[in-house]
């Protein structure tokens, strides 16, 4: 049984069951064009999907149990597999609309970009703006968190390289670019092709998207104000008085290649005073101490009609902002803070040290805004040293790929299916269904219904999952519905509650489940049963609840007019079975998240409508 914990925003949301789709190819028994304006219904109205198995009619489990034990020729085998192929990639077409929008990693202390900086999954707020990646344009684009999903005790692998380090699950999915022949002719030039993979696929060929440029932002702050933010918070010192007049900031600099750059960006804005102390350039050539020469320090004052204006801009109070700061500002600003602080505290050109701290992470977002990779930092004592590099591409080839700790790992949900995340000092652009009976099963591993949740997605949740919905208010403040979930088993019944009949005896083994859903039977219904709870505060209060069995109905006719095999009259194995006509159609549920006062106690509760 899989574990899931996905946060959304405080406001209504639908909840849509997909499942006994049961496709057998295009004259088969699946309506899809009922099931196409049901899809498309639900994305119009931005609803959640929730795979519940059998999406295509391959082999029942008695079934592949023969094939396993008929020991197929190789051949067979693979002709099977080629057809069970184009069969998914068909259903493909119908639910991939749907994509990125299912139940759905990387573990809990990686963190995410947003217009604040860097923050950890239980920092967000659902709506802000992150960093994503379109791979259509090849270019970072702040998207909207839409939801943030947990899962407890994942298998990880570890993927590591000089300048990559990465932990996240078999199934985490990345960008970039793969190598492959022109026109699948195996003699001929390779070219590099888009892709979009999970871990567990990527090879020798792939490279992964690390980082990309975003040019969508725009600032008020000019090129000049930000070179000059970049200088003052490496090389520079400034006070913060609660007059404006008052307010002062200089740099204090000797080294001429950098004084003359000073005088040429910022010579207006700046008043150039020299002191009269000296410093002594000393160089040791074959262990020999020699004084070369003697310069001059030379101090620059900001001028004040420069200085409070662009504190105002950025809401600049410390160093702390930075990270916001930088966030926020459009593509030749930014470039223009980043040179500025590579001259403060670098080489000027491609090489950043500094500690730990608001600066270093200032310096690594803006790299990764304007499409550098940072990789791995050279660590002496507290300094970090942070070189930039313009290819945005990390090679799989030169990975070595290990296992990984079992840990519990978070994934957020985003317009663009992708985000920008930081584990240490990595940081990468990286991307974001139940199981039936009836499914063709790869010699690889793979399966129809694994395959398709690859191709939405989606995570895979095995034959059962149990979780949260929780929705998050501007307080904190926290509504939930736990959910069980599962294709079912065993006959359909005879009676029309036969699949509610199962349903509620499953809640006595869990007792604190308010939604219960299941597949399976062609059965469309629900039922609520009412009950009561208490708060657990010192004050108790009693409150109503409810609990909710649905049966989530299919989208495969069991009979249809005229039916045959070989050309002689055959009805399919529902109609062979004697079993009832199945019913058409799929479960809408509404949830609500509420707040209600009892006792001056403030209950916080999900409610929960099924439409039919």
């Amino acid at each position: 049984m899989e574990v899931f914990n996905l946060v959304l925003p405080w406001e209504p949301r639908l909840l849509m069951p997909i499942n006994d789709i049961q496709y057998d190819g295009p004259d088969g028994a699946a309506d899809l064009q009922k099931l196409a304006k049901h899809l498309d219904w639900g994305m119009e109205r931005n609803a959640l999907f929730v795979g519940l198995g059998d999406f295509t009619d391959f082999a029942s489990t008695s079934e592949r149990h023969t094939l396993v034990a008929g020991k197929l020729h190789e051949t067979t085998g693979k002709r099977l597999e080629r057809a069970a192929m184009e069969d998914i990639k068909d259903l493909y077409k119908i639910l991939e609309p749907t994509k990125g929008n299912w139940l759905g990693c990387v573990p809990l202390d990686t963190e995410i970009l947003t217009r604040v900086g860097w923050r950890t999954y239980d920092q967000l707020q659902i709506g802000e703006e992150v960093l994503g990646y379109n791979p259509e344009t090849d270019q970072g684009e702040w998207t909207t968190l839409r939801g943030i999903v947990q899962y407890q005790n994942q298998p990880t692998v570890q993927l590591e390289s000089k300048s990559f380090k990465v932990t996240c699950t078999p199934d985490h999915m990345w960008f970039g670019k793969r190598q492959e022949h022109a026109d699948g002719n195996a003699d001929g030039p390779k070219i590099a092709k888009p892709f979009h993979s999970r871990t567990d696929q990527l090879t020798a060929s792939h490279r992964i998207k690390v980082a990309a440029a975003e040019a969508g932002t725009t600032s008020t702050v000019t090129c000049e104000e930000a070179f000059l933010l970049g200088l003052l918070v490496t090389d520079g010192t400034f006070y913060f008085p609660t007059n404006p007049s008052q307010s002062q900031a200089f740099l204090y600099q000797s080294r001429p290649e950098v004084v003359e750059q000073i005088r040429t960006r910022l010579g207006s804005v700046l008043i150039e005073r020299e002191d009269t102390r000296a410093s002594t350039d000393i160089v040791e050539p074959n262990g020999v101490r020699t004084i070369t020469r003697a310069r001059p320090n030379i101090r620059f004052y900001v001028k004040k009609s420069i200085l409070w204006p662009l504190y105002e801009k950025t809401r600049f109070t410390g160093k702390a902002d930075l990270p916001r700061i930088v966030a926020n500002l459009a593509y030749d600003t930014r470039q223009a803070m980043l040179e500025g602080m590579l001259l403060g505290d670098g080489n000027g050109e491609d090489k950043f040290n500094q500690n730990e701290g608001p600066v270093l992470d200032a310096f690594c977002i803006l790299a990764a805004l304007q499409g550098y990779r940072t990789g791995c930092h050279t660590v002496q004592g507290k300094c970090h040293t942070v070189s930039l590099m313009k290819r945005g591409l990390a090679g799989v080839a030169d990975m070595e790929v290990t296992v990984g700790p079992v840990v519990d790992v978070w994934c957020p949900q985003t317009a663009l299916q992708s985000w920008v995340m930081r584990q240490g000092e990595q940081i990468t652009v990286t991307g974001n269904c139940l199981q039936g009976h009836h499914f063709f099963e790869f010699s690889d591993g793979h399966t129809s219904d694994t395959l398709l949740a690859e191709w939405l997605d989606a995570p895979f949740l095995g034959d059962s999952a149990l979780g949260f919905i929780r929705f998050k208010n501007k307080s904190n403040h926290m509504a939930s519905v736990k959910i069980f979930l599962h294709h079912g088993a065993g006959g359909a019944g005879v009676m029309p509650a036969a699949a509610i009949n199962k349903l509620y005896h499953m809640k006595v083994g869990y007792p604190a489940v308010q939604l219960f859903l299941q597949a399976h039977v062609p059965q469309l219904g629900a039922v609520k049963i009412d009950s009561l709870d208490i708060t657990d505060v010192t004050e108790p209060v009693i409150f109503d609840t409810s609990t909710r069995f649905v049966a989530c109905g299919g989208w495969s006719r069991s009979m249809q007019q005229c039916s045959s095999y070989k050309g002689r009259k055959q009805g399919s194995y529902a109609e062979k079975a004697m079993m009832r006509p199945g019913v058409m159609g799929g479960a809408v549920i509404g949830l609500t998240p509420e707040r209600e006062q009892r006792g001056g106690t403030s209950i916080y509760q999900v409610d929960i409508k099924v439409t039919i």
